[in-house]
């Protein structure tokens, strides 16, 4: 009887490494997975911005003043750079806890929109989507915890993407 419980703990000590292992392995990948997302979503923003600025809506855009162009692409880099860089620490911001879910965003982040998109589209889009520091985070030993891991990062990153939406249109008007 005590060998076979030994032999049952061996062989979930065996998975827990496994499940480890596995988690190790997620984080890699998607830390490439979201650096390329990153880099793909702030070449399709600006190619976005740059075809409705050229072909959408040309005569707004060029009666804009210079410093007023110079300004809205130089938010739209800041809101890119934001997000590239928040996208990045999606996987070690999100906790490995199945009841920690820090990609919604809070009441207070939600607030309406400052009336000076010049210089509120940027500083909006990085105080809404502040993520939680990384905490002494232990890798999961459950396949479960694994899960929500995963759960969580794919809604921060749907969460993170609205969000620059969102601001992407405020910053156009």
């Amino acid at each position: 009887m005590a060998g076979s419980i030994q032999q049952i703990q061996q062989e979930l000590t065996i998975l827990d490494q496994k499940v480890t292992e596995l988690a190790q392995e997620f984080e890699k990948v998607y830390q490439s997975y979201l650096t390329a997302l990153g880099e793909a979503v702030c070449k399709q923003l600006i190619l976005a911005c740059y075809h409705l600025c050229t072909h959408g809506y040309p005569e707004s855009f060029l009666n804009l003043s210079f410093s007023q162009r110079q300004q809205f692409q130089q938010n739209l880099q800041q809101l890119t750079r934001t997000t590239q860089a928040q996208l990045l620490t999606l996987v070690t911001s999100v906790q490995i806890l199945p009841s920690a879910n820090p990609s919604k965003l809070s009441q207070e982040d939600q607030t309406e929109p400052d009336p000076d998109p010049e210089t509120a589209a940027a500083a909006s889009l990085s105080n809404s989507l502040q993520l939680p520091s990384q905490k002494s985070q232990r890798p999961p030993t459950l396949p479960e915890q694994l899960t929500d891991w995963q759960q969580q990062i794919e809604s921060a990153i749907g969460n993170l993407l609205n969000q620059l939406s969102r601001e992407t249109n405020f910053l156009i008007q």
